[in-house]
């Protein structure tokens, strides 16, 4: 969910994100990255929502990995920044902030995270 949570909180300030960034974050995996955002991919798709981990790309394309998004029937350059821009357009605050929140009292805001009352 952290990871979830830290790519949606880059696209609501209109930033990509890198594994390396993730990485340095969130620690190394053995396996890379892919699994655990292909795993929340299909949980936003089952929701109708953006593939917000289109966010996180290579440093030295700004793209993601195509074959983690092409079973999402996302290919090709031009359909990967339209879902990007979709994930931009998105509004994470309602759709998934809120249910953060309400559920552990943390929301975000543009400078960072912030500890919310009630």
């Amino acid at each position: 969910m952290d990871v979830a949570l830290y790519i949606a909180h880059a696209a609501c300030v209109g930033r990509k994100t890198t594994y390396g960034e993730l990485s340095a974050k969130f620690g190394d995996l053995p396996n890379g990255w892919q699994s655990i955002l292909t795993v929340i991919a299909g949980r936003l798709r089952k929701h109708s929502c953006p593939l917000l981990p289109v966010l996180v790309v290579a440093v030295d394309t700004g793209l993601p990995s195509e074959k983690t998004y092409h079973q999402f029937g996302l290919e090709g350059v031009a359909a990967t920044r339209k879902e990007q821009q979709k994930c931009y357009d998105f509004d994470w605050s309602e759709f998934f902030f809120g249910r953060i929140s309400k559920a552990s009292g943390y929301a975000p805001w543009v400078s960072g995270w912030r500890r919310v009352s009630g």
